[in-house]
Parts: structure tokens; sequence; C-alpha cells
């Protein structure tokens, strides 16, 4: 598969799968699919030939462009260059391939900046094993560029123990090895990297300087070595790779050759030492004592280590001893080095100091490290917890201010507040870290001079803006454009973004030159984002956004609209700091009267929810104990101050003057100390409030602020939180309600109930429960169940809006300590079906049509607030949800598909696919309580018809964790979102035969409730499986009445005269289907296969379940039937598997009067027995209850074998055998049926070997024990078991009185091997005197007969009563249709004739019904 994609014309890389076919014969991939990491649906017609290639791409034309590969697609999504699942199923939904692919070692790491797919080096390897991939050109339709027809070793699960160890460690690297030859050696290459002697990737010293020692086999082929004990050296890096050789000499070395990062590696670290220094020790006042600064008893922050070469940092920081002239001032990362962070390390990555035209300007500058492919850095908040997505880029602020700005001290609280104030509101920004940063580039980590040594100080970390970033804040995968200079370069590019920044210069031209109107303005931007980013940018001064710089430019793919997001946020915090905070759209945007009422609504919720004294304080205070140790002890601030300060740099020709400037630590500060610089963010939030409400705040005519109470029971019962607010005042006027909203938030923090020691603060902006916008005034409010947990404080507000758009304050909250819930889980809500394996569609992955629903039914709404279900399928439902009395909510797999399948949106997408094979099903409530457990099961008695085969589970009552209480839907695809259809049934149709039309239908409804068919459908068109719910109307036929009803166990009866109802030539089927008001299918199917030939067919339901439909004795409209017309002739006996293979199957003539099964008018219009493929030949003539066979032997070859009683007449070869499984065999006759004519079912039997049915075996012959019974009536047969004749003759009548003037056995006619016409028969005369002769005429001018041969009795069977003749007609063309006549010719001359036939047809022939004019 290619991850990095081939580059199109426009530069952007376009993924693609290749699939390859290692059978030996062709797969036909006809409605397989794609899913997982890509969405693809296989057309039809789709075939992989053995030993060939099929390719999927994202984009076809580009693969084709730059390889001349041809390629299906385009699939949906993409494929993660991080790694990803992904899967190949097959019709059925059932995973027939999977590979849960990841970016470094095991797997390949592909490089990102040139064209690199990862394929497996050998077709007959398992693809799930990472060692069975490399890296390398793409080859896409052709042999991979790495095959290897044996391997070498496959080499993973490399680790080694302790993971962070200390320098009193002993260190086990271990590895599992594998190879189908067997392991010859295994080694451990290492390269230790002391302190002060960093070696660089690109150092000579990096491929010469390692030693090797053997690892040692031990269990589950797992191989382990101990690290020499000069390794164990504190703060030394320890690199590693694994050499395996197998008993061939073919070797691997891992890392792999494509890893930038090309070694493991281990950091031995005891933590930081003890570091001792002064904040000026050249001062004589106190500022000289030196302090011990022991890191472990101070608040501890993350220690990040960099190991570098000295010059390198000093270069990368321009700092003293530097040789360069100036610093650098690109966007490359020319320094390499390696970073430990919480024991992990990362090797090899690139590093420069980070800036504009300021980069160097203070000495403390800011980093910025670059991480290797495959290797991307884990960060943490500042209490530890993992970010959810890894970083590529990691940006260091130095958190010292210039010191003509006086705020130095300050610690990088500005920056970190305001990040995370961006964040709190709704703005996507960088997530931060306080970092404890050590730079080992020298032997000793403490000196005597307090400036040289590992300890660099307290810096932030802070997440770069990239794709990461938008995957880390669930934004979309768009273009963003990191602006500077009033232009932008692209930090990430979209999915399906340009790459040539056309849309950035499209929109930025429309709002500078074309002074686009309110429409173009909602259409394009993100106005509500807009009004969020400014309304924090205002309370944090964030005004160093006027040249153009310190944002991004984000384009969401989705909504298409261009998003603002702050950067760089140093300069904050105070009125003095740089800027105007002119951002391109301010004057743009706020200026327009219909935009401003909106920023109102915002600054003003601001105001009441974050920005304010009650809120900011806490923050603030929570920010400094990040840093800051209490009053009594030493800490990190202390520890930053004593090192920069006064540090030498800062005097130094590396810095700029009048920005680096030593001892302005604490200049502003009121106490001189870090607690006066805590104070002045307090008195900035006062003061810019009030400078917000006063100067930003100017609209006043919004609605009365409201007052609120709690109304609901002592205790504050989490579940029962009732909420009072006071009526709606606006001075406006009168009758200017527009909405009302209520929210809920929880306040955690210590000194409060429910906070959590050296846990994050929660802040009230953070709702737990925003309502919606309630259109009608809504005073008394049931806060929703979880909203408010028990033992936690809560806060509750609410606010109205007037019909101008103008929302009030927030009132005041009321807030509690929320108690116990008094009320236990709601028993309504019950799950009501289960869609886990749906029946696969040529243009749907049916595994993407999974769906759960929920149902209530009880009386009262179901609160489903914050409930969750924590097995089976993952979701949690928001706080508000309520499901009505009788209401049904969707839960799908996957909304896009379910939408289009179904025609409706599902209430919500969950994650985590429902398991095939069955599994637990948890709901908990909002406060961890079960609700609904169980487990469902495809076996062991759950309904197989929802394993795969289109059905749903339907819950029925009971247990649900018994099979019992569910049952399959009847509606194809289940019946998501309603209850499912009442499996209303097709119960007797009447047809005119002269027009085939339908002039009349009868629905049954066989349940105990009411149906309702109101808008169901009924046609005669083929409805397939995948048209049951097909998006368009099914075409034709009738629509039932809107209203229509059929009560239980009732009927219902349809004049269908005037509709478009009419059998023809596809077939006698009539479809009854559910549908919508507009004609759309909704899953529900009923078929009627109708046997033709008849006016009337009724439905009748045999003992084994199964819906037939037969002619009817008589109509019974209304009513139950009548029960099916009897059989004139009927198929009496089977004989399927006898032990001298001689198969047959008897028919007799039930009725009282000679049956011609043949059409006299027309004798090319033969009756068949379809099923079997065998027409039978024209003139045979059966007496009342006169039996004929049709056997697999050649008929006369049975008859002369002694076995045939007399009066049996036997026909044959037949075409097909008998199966032993069961066969459905159907006796046809040709019919007059509209203008034509058709074949018309007489009789009819599908036998199967299962029960209900006889038991089957050798020589077990099935007899029907009532023949005038229906035929596929289990209970009309019996079993028997025969021997010696195979049961020819034995079976009840025994033998019949045979029809003078002779007893004919057989009398066929064919084209023989030769190719000439041959004539047998087999007959016994009754009388002595009785000569045969044998005619033949055109079977289009029968009445130009001639005597091709006479044979006198006994001519070829002397000694036996049995005539036998066999004549070669060499005078008849083969080619033509003949008939021949059989008569006997008494010795008076008197003929009579015995019988007539026709050439038998070839063995190709096979039966498909139709219609002849």
């Amino acid at each position: 598969m290619n991850l990095t994609g081939i580059a199109d014309n426009s530069g952007k890389r376009e993924p693609w799968v290749e699939l390859y076919n290692a059978g030996g014969s062709a797969v036909n991939l006809t409605g397989w699919s794609l899913g997982k990491g890509v969405d693809y649906v296989f057309p039809a017609g789709t075939q992989l030939q053995p030993g060939s290639y099929l390719l999927v791409a994202s984009n076809p034309a580009a693969l084709r462009q730059l390889y001349g590969a041809a390629a299906l697609g385009p699939f949906d999504g993409k494929l993660s260059n991080d790694g990803e699942s992904l899967a190949l199923y097959d019709r059925g939904g059932q995973i027939v391939n999977e590979v849960d692919y990841a970016l470094g070692f095991p797997w390949p790491t592909p490089n990102d900046d040139t064209d690199q797919s990862i394929g497996l080096i050998n077709t007959a390897l398992d693809n799930s094993v990472p060692g069975a991939w490399r890296s390398g050109a793409p080859t896409p339709g052709r042999p991979n560029s790495n095959l290897a027809g044996n391997p070498a070793p496959f080499v993973d699960a490399v680790t080694h123990s302790p993971a962070a160890p200390r320098s009193t460690d002993s260190v086990t690297i271990s590895a599992h090895v594998t190879d189908a030859d067997g392991i010859g050696s295994v080694r451990l290459w290492l390269q230790r990297v002391v302190p002060g002697q960093y070696i660089r990737i690109s150092d000579p010293q990096y491929q010469t300087d390692w030693v090797a020692i053997p690892m040692q086999p031990g269990d589950n082929d797992t191989f382990t070595a101990q690290a020499p004990a000069d390794m164990r050296l504190n703060r030394a890096l320890v690199r590693y790779r694994i050499e395996a050789v197998d008993k061939g000499g073919r070797s691997v070395m891992t890392p792999y050759a494509d890893d930038p990062q090309p070694n493991f590696a281990y950091f031995v670290y005891d933590g930081p030492s003890p570091w001792r220094g002064a904040i000026h020790e050249k001062s004589l006042g106190p500022l000289n004592k030196v302090l011990t600064y022991n890191f472990g008893q101070m608040r501890p922050l993350p220690v990040y280590n960099l190991l570098a070469q000295q010059t390198d940092v000093e270069d990368s920081q321009f700092i003293p001893n530097s040789k360069l002239p100036a610093g650098y001032l690109g966007s490359d990362f020319p320094w390499r080095g390696t970073l430990i962070v919480d024991g992990v390390v990362y090797d090899h990555i690139g590093f420069q100091a980070r800036g504009g035209e300021y980069r160097y300007a203070v000495g403390k500058n800011h980093w910025k490290f670059n991480f290797t492919r495959g290797h991307s850095f884990q960060a943490y908040d500042d209490y530890g917890k993992p970010y959810p997505v890894k970083w590529d880029r990691l940006n260091f602020s130095a958190v010292m201010q210039h010191a003509q700005r006086h705020f130095r001290g300050e610690q990088g609280m500005f920056e970190s507040l305001a990040y995370r104030l961006f964040n709190l509101a709704g703005v996507a920004t960088s997530n931060t870290q306080f970092v404890h940063f050590r730079v080992v580039d020298h032997w000793e980590e403490v000196t005597s001079n307090q400036y040289i040594g590992d300890f660099w100080g307290l810096y932030l970390a802070i997440e770069n803006m990239d794709g990461q970033f938008l995957d880390d804040h669930d934004l979309p995968d768009g273009n963003l454009y990191d602006m500077h200079d009033w232009t932008g370069e692209l930090d990430n590019l979209g999915d399906n973004g340009v790459t040539d920044k056309s849309d950035l210069n499209a929109f930025m031209k429309s709002y500078v030159y074309s002074y686009p109107d309110a429409n173009w303005w909602r259409s394009t931007f993100d106005l509500a984002g807009y009004y969020r980013f400014r309304s924090v940018l205002e309370a944090v001064h964030h005004y160093d956004v006027d040249q153009g710089k310190n944002y991004a430019f984000y384009l969401n793919p989705q909504t298409n609209k261009w998003t603002i997001l702050p950067w760089d946020l140093d300069l904050t915090w105070d009125e003095t700091m740089f800027g105007y905070g002119g951002e391109p759209f301010r004057d743009r945007v706020l200026t327009r009267p219909e935009f401003y009422v909106d920023y109102q609504n915002y600054l003003r919720e601001l105001r009441d929810l974050l920005f304010n004294t009650d809120q900011m304080y806490p923050m603030i205070d929570e920010t400094a104990a990040i840093i800051n140790t209490p009053a009594d002890g030493l800490s990190m601030v202390d520890a930053d101050r004593a090192l920069w300060d006064f540090n030498p740099i800062l005097a130094s020709r590396y810095v700029s003057d009048d920005r680096a400037v030593p001892g302005k630590y604490y200049e502003i500060s009121p106490d001189r100390a870090f607690t006066g610089m805590v104070r002045l963010l307090k008195d900035y939030v006062v003061r810019r409030s009030a400078w917000i409400d006063n100067a930003l705040l100017t609209d006043k005519a919004m609605p009365d602020t409201p007052t609120l109470s709690y109304a609901g029971p002592a205790g504050y019962p989490a579940d029962q939180l009732l909420l009072h607010a006071s009526g709606f005042r606006d001075p406006q006027g009168s009758n200017t309600f527009g909405a009302t909203q209520w929210r809920a938030a929880e306040i955690i923090r210590p000194g409060l109930p429910g906070y959590t020691e050296n846990s994050r603060w929660r802040y009230e902006v953070e709702s737990t429960w925003l309502s919606p916008q309630l259109a009608t005034y809504q005073g008394d409010m049931t806060v929703p169940r979880g909203a408010c947990r028990p033992s936690v404080t809560c806060r509750v507000r609410v606010r109205m809006m007037d019909n101008s758009g103008r929302w009030s304050h927030w009132s005041a909250p009321v807030e509690f300590v929320a108690g116990s819930p008094t009320l236990g889980p709601s028993k309504d809500l019950k799950i009501s079906e289960i869609m886990y394996k749906p029946a696969q569609l040529d243009t749907l992955p049916s595994h993407d049509l999974e769906f759960l629903e929920l149902t209530n039914t009880g009386s009262a709404p179901v609160d489903l607030s914050n409930m969750k279900f924590s097995e089976g399928i993952a979701y949690q439902f928001p706080a508000g949800v309520q499901l009505q009395p009788g209401a049904y909510l969707v839960l799908a797999n996957n909304a896009r598909y379910f939408e289009e399948y179904y025609g409706f949106a599902p209430y919500a997408q969950y994650s985590k696919e429902l398991s095939n094979q069955g599994e637990r099903i948890v709901l908990l409530d909002a406060f961890g309580t079960p609700v609904i457990d169980f487990t469902y099961s495809d076996d062991n008695g759950w309904p197989q018809a929802a394993d795969g085969a289109g059905a749903s589970l339907v819950a029925i009552g009971g247990d649900p964790g018994s099979p019992g209480a569910w049952r399959a839907s009847t509606a194809l695809g289940g019946s998501p979102g309603a209850p499912d259809p009442a499996p209303v049934v097709i119960n007797e149709v009447e047809v005119d035969p002269l027009t085939t039309a339908i002039t009349k239908v009868e629905l049954y409804n066989p349940s105990s409730d009411t149906a309702t068919v109101e808008n169901w459908h009924i046609t005669t068109a083929a409805v397939p499986l995948r048209q049951t719910r097909a998006a368009q109307p099914i075409p034709g036929g009738m629509q039932i009445a809107a209203s229509t009803t059929i009560p239980p166990d009732g009927y219902i009866v349809l004049d269908t005269s005037a509709k478009d109802l009419v059998l023809g030539s596809a077939g006698a089927t009539v479809t009854l289907l559910s549908a919508q008001p507009n004609g759309r299918p909704t899953g529900y199917a009923y078929r009627a296969e109708l046997p033709l030939g008849a006016a009337t067919f009724g439905r009748l339901v045999t003992s084994d379940g199964q819906n037939h439909f037969a002619a009817e004795l008589a109509p019974t409209w209304g009513g139950p039937n009548a029960g099916p017309q009897p059989p004139p002739i009927a198929i009496s006996a089977l004989s399927v598997s006898p032990s001298d293979g001689v198969q047959w199957l008897e028919v007799t003539n039930t009725t009282a009067a000679d049956a011609q099964l043949y059409n006299p008018n027309n004798l090319q219009q033969g009756w068949l027995l379809a099923g079997a493929a065998f027409q039978l030949p024209a003139g045979i003539e059966l007496p009342p209850g006169g039996r004929m066979l049709i056997t697999s032997a050649d008929p006369s070859d049975l008859c002369l074998s002694g076995l045939v009683p007399s009066g049996l007449r036997v026909v044959g070869p037949l075409p097909l055998q008998l199966t032993g499984p069961g066969m459905d065999l159907t006796l046809l006759q040709p019919t007059n049926w509209g203008a034509g004519w058709t074949y018309g079912e007489v009789d009819g039997v599908y036998y199967r070997s299962q029960a209900p049915w006889p038991s089957q075996g050798i020589d077990v012959v099935l007899t029907r024990t009532n023949l005038n019974g229906f035929g596929d009536e289990p209970a009309n047969w019996q079993a028997t078991t025969v021997t010696g004749s195979g049961g020819i003759g034995m079976l009840p009548p025994g033998p019949i009185a045979p029809t003078a003037p002779a007893d004919l056995c057989s009398f066929d006619a064919y084209v023989n091997a030769e190719g000439t016409l041959e004539v047998r028969w087999v007959a016994k005369p009754l009388s002595d005197s009785v000569n045969f002769r044998l005619l033949r005429s055109p079977l289009d001018d029968m009445g130009a007969r001639v005597v091709v041969t006479t044979y006198p009795v006994g001519s070829q069977t002397e000694g036996t009563t049995l005539e036998h003749a066999q004549f070669v007609d060499a005078d008849a063309d083969p080619r033509s249709q003949y008939v021949y006549w059989l008569q006997a010719v008494s010795a008076d001359n008197t003929v009579r004739d015995v019988a007539l036939t026709t050439v038998r047809l070839p063995v190709t022939f096979s039966y498909t019904p139709y219609i002849a004019p």
C-alpha cells in the first residue's frame, strides 16, 4: 500500500492500496469492500485472477498519469501516515484480510519527502506480521521492488528493562525473533554516548563506535542480553541495534535502514542533581546569597533532557562561544540532538532557536524541535495526562519577557493563561506544559560556575499548529496557514486542499478588495468562531496582530468556511503590550450592525462565565501553583530567576542590549517577587473587565438579567434538580420574547467537594449541560441526570433572548453540592433492535450498516442524559436528551452509509463495531448504574436470519439475554426508527388468464396486533434484495391507500383490476413491500411465487413452515383458504439414492379419465419436469390410475432388466441427477396464457433431507401417501427401504392391467453416438398373432406417415415374452424433427396404434419458463 501517496500535477500525494490473488482460482470481488481506514465497495463484475494485482486509489487518474497503472476508485477516507487498520470484507461482511499497519519499527518507515510505498517482501507471508513489509519505490500493479524469495528473520517486540534505568540498574534487552529456517544467531550492537561527547548521526563515529554481544535464546522465540556494566553511567545515552541471522545465512539489522532513527536507545538517569546558585553573585546585597535548589523537594515539573554537542547548542542559540557571525534565522533544523522525556528517547531530532527578528534578543531564547518520522513526541498537560495526538514538532517558550516591557518574572503565565482561555472559550489553539529543561553538553552535570551545567531553567512547551494540531482539537483535515507579513505558509495540506495557496489568495483578495456583503461573510467565514476569538483577544490583550502575524487561517473542508486561530501569545495581559489589535476582520466585520449584536452576545457571555474575578483568580492561582512552591520553600520560578536574571549571556554581544538587560526580574512586581506578579495578573483582570464593560459592551438593549432559585427536593438530589427562573423582562417592551437557555457546570478546585489532589481544576465555562434555545418560555427546568454529579459542586444558570437576537447576561448562579440520586434507572428503556451482521449489498459495505435501536416502552419520557454504552459499542449521550414514550432512537456504526441506505439520519454514530459472533452489551445511566446488561449470540437458538441473512434482531419481550426474547425482523435490513412491520402476507390472488392481469389480492395479518399497511406497495416488477430499501420508489403496481389497517388474524381484499399488475414473461412473482408515502420501500418484502396456469391461487403453509401458492379448490375472499386443487397427475414416488445407481421418480394419473401428457395439437409443446431439465416425449397417455417412471437409466435397458412390472411406462434418461440434500421437482404442462401460452404447474415436490421430511438413505424410496394432497407437504410422504428391484413395481397399488393391443414399456427415439436417428422400444404383445411396425412422419406434417420397418413377434428376443426392437433410421435427417408411430398389426391385418413419440431432446437442454404468442 502507498501511505504518503503519489504526487499528482498539483503536488498532492494520493494514496492507493494494492490487492494480490495468491490463490489458484479467480476471486469474484463483486460487493466486497475495503473498510476501517478507507471505504470502498467493489463494483459488480470485479474479478481478481490468480497471480494478479488489483489497485484501488484515492485518485485513479493520478496513478495512471504517473505509473500507467489502472485502478478502481476513488475510495473515501485517507490512509493515515501514522498507521491504522485496513480491512477487506467479503459480500457477507466477514473480514477476509486485515492489516493493522503502523509507522516505525517493527513496521517500515517510508520517507515522507519522496514517493514510497510499503509492500510485502513475499506474497506468501502473513501480511499481519510487520517484518513481512518493507518500504521502497512503488510498483503498483506489478511485483514489489523489495521481493525476497526466502526472507531474513523477523524481529519485533524489542524492549529494554527497566524502561528508564538508573545508573545502579542492570539493563536487559530482549527481542522476539522468528524464521522458518531457524535462527542461526542474534547479536546486540551497542553504542555508548557519554555526557559532553555527543555523537551525531552524521558523525563517522556513529557508523563505527559499536560493540556486539550475543543474545541468548529463551522461551517463545525471545532472545535476551544484558548491557555491559560500563554502560551504567549516569546521563549516558545507550543506543542499540539487533542483528539476526537465520540458518541459511540471511541477516537483518533492526531498526531497518529506512528508519530516520536507525537505532533503539535508553537514557541512564539518576534524576536532576541539586543545583546551587545566587540571583546575583556579585551583588553586595541579599541577591548574592547562594541557595541550593533540590528539585526533588520542590513541586516536580517534567524534566526534558536535550543531549547535543556543546558547539551545536552554542550555535543554535547564538550564545557565548558561538563562532557564527550572526544567529540563524531560517526555518530548517540544522542541528541534531537527542531529547529524553519521561524515559522515552527521541534520538536524532533537529533543533533550532525559534522566533522572528528578535529570535536571539534576550539570551534565554525560544527553542523548536523537529522529531523524526515515525517517532512523534508524546506531550502531556501540566498534570501528566497525555494529549490524545502525538506532536511532530515541539515549541519552547523561554518564559522571559523582553526587558523594555517590564514584565520579566511572570514566568510564562501570560502565555499559558492566554492559550488556556482561548481553548476554554472554544477557540482551538495550542496546548501547553511547563517543563524543567536541561541540556547535557558537558561531562559535568553541575559545576562551580552556576551558569555552566545541565540546568537551563523553566520553559513552556507549546503545541505546534499543523496537521497533528487539527487532529488534537477534533478539526477536519483542512488547509492550515501560518500567517505572517500579510501572507501565509501552508502548515497542513488538507485531504482535498490545494497546494498553491489559491484558496488563501482568493479568500484574502475577496475580503480586502471586494467589500463583500453580509451573505458572503456568513457563507465564507466562521463568524461564531471569530466572535469567540475576538472576545478572548480583547480580554487578554492579544494585540500583537497588526502586522499580519501571530494568527493562523484554517479552511474547514466540511463547512468550507475560514477560521482565524491565535498564535504566539506572550505579549498579552497588559494594556501596554505591543500592538493595536487590528487583525484583518475587526474593522470589516464588527462595524456591521448585523454582526455587532452577535459579537456583543459572545463578549457578554465571556464576562459572565470566564473572564471575571470569580473564575480568573482561581485560574491564575492554579497556574502559579504549577511552577511555584508554597512560600516556605524554593520553587522552579526561584531557580529560573537565579539562573537567568544576571546570566552573563544577557550582557554579551549575542543579545539586544535594550531587550536583554540583566536584573529585570520582578521590576514591576509590587513585592519584587513572583507573588507580586500574580497580583498584577489579578489586578489586570479587574481593570480589563471594567474596560470591556464600559468600552466594548456598548449595547444595553438586551433583556434584563433573570434571577434563578432552586425549587427541587431538599438535599439537591442529582436526579431531581428543579430550578425556577423569573419572568422575561425586556427594555424594548412587551411581546419581545425570543428564547430561553439553561446551563449547568461543575466547579472543581481545591477546597470544594469533588476535588481530587493533583488534578486539573474545572471552571464554569466548561458546561456539563447546555440546553437548546427554547423558543417557548419555560420558567421551570429539571437539570438532566448526570449534569451535576453527586458530591460535586455544581452551578446552574439561565439567560433569555429577545426577538432581536440579543441575549441577556446569564443569571447569577445557583450553586450547590449535588446529593445522591433518589430514583433508580428507568425500566422502560429497552434495546428494541440490533443489526449486528447486515447482509452484503453491491453498493454499500455491509459492516458499515450496523445499528442499535432504543425505545421507550413507558408512559413518561426517559432522560438519556450522560447514559453511556460501556460494552458492545462505545457511545455516551449528551446531556439533555430525552426519549419520549413510544419513541425510537437509532445509533449507527456509520451515519453516512446508514442515511444513504435507510433514508434518514441516525441520532448519532457510535464507535467499536458489534461482534458478528455475539457479545455483551451494557448501558450505564448517568451515575454508572447498569440500565441494560445482556449478551446476544449468533448461535444456541438465536435467530439465524439475523446472522448475515438480512434480518435484524427484534425484541419481543422477556429476558434480553435469552434467545426466546428476540425474533428475526420481518423487514430485510430491519426497521430502525419504527416498529418492525407486522408480517402481513399475500394470501390469495386472482388472475385473468386472458389478460394475465391480477384482478384481486387478499392480504392476511397473522399477528396478534393490528397491522398498518398504508402506503405499502404491491408490484409484479422484479425486486432484488438490495432494492427493498431503494432510494427511489418501485415503478408500477399499486400503492395501498392511507390509513389502511388489517385487524389481528384478519384479512383485507384489494381490487387491483385497474392497477398495473400484470404477470408476464419475467415470471409469476407478486411482491408486497412496506413503503413510505412517496413510495420508497422501507425494507419489508413478501413474495408470492405463483405457479400460473389457474385463475385463483391461495397460500398454504406446510408443516415445515414454508409458504406456498397453489391453484385453489375455490376462492374464499376474506377468510381462510379452501386449500389446493388435487393434482391430476401426481409425483407419487422417488428413488434418489439407489445402490444400483438407477434413480427414478414415478408419476400417477389420479383422475378417472385417460390423461394425455402432451398437447396433441402441438407436439412441440411437451410436458416438462423442471428441476431435472427433462422434457417428456410426446405421445404419453396414462389411463386412470396409470403410472409412468422417469429414470436416469436408458428406458429400454431398464425395461429389459425385468424389474419393471406390466402396465408401467418408462421414459428417460434424466439429464440431471436427483440430489440427495434436496431438489425442487415440478411437473409442468403447456397452458393457454394471455395471447399465447406458458407452462402451468401440474404438481411439484421440493423434497429435503432434513426433518420434518422422512429420513432418507441408500435404497430408501419416498412414497406419497396422499396423492390428492399437496406435493410439498412433508406429512404426505413416507420412507420405505427396498431391496432387489430398487423398489420398482413394489409400491402400491402394484401391477396395472396393460392396455390392448400391447403392454408398452418403452418407446424412445434419439440421435445416437454416430449421429443418426435410432428408435428403440420394448413391449409385450397381448396376442401371439401380433406384429409391430414403425412409421415416421415430419413433425410439421403428421399426415405424411410412411412405414419404415416391420418386426414380427419375438424377432429380437427369442425365448422371452418381451419384444425389443432397435432400429437405425438411416434414411432420416437427424437435424429434422420427426414423429414416430408404433402400430400393432394382427393376423387379419387389423392395424391399431400403440403409441407415438418424438425425438428425445439432447441432454444439454435446460428449462427456462417463458410465454410464447
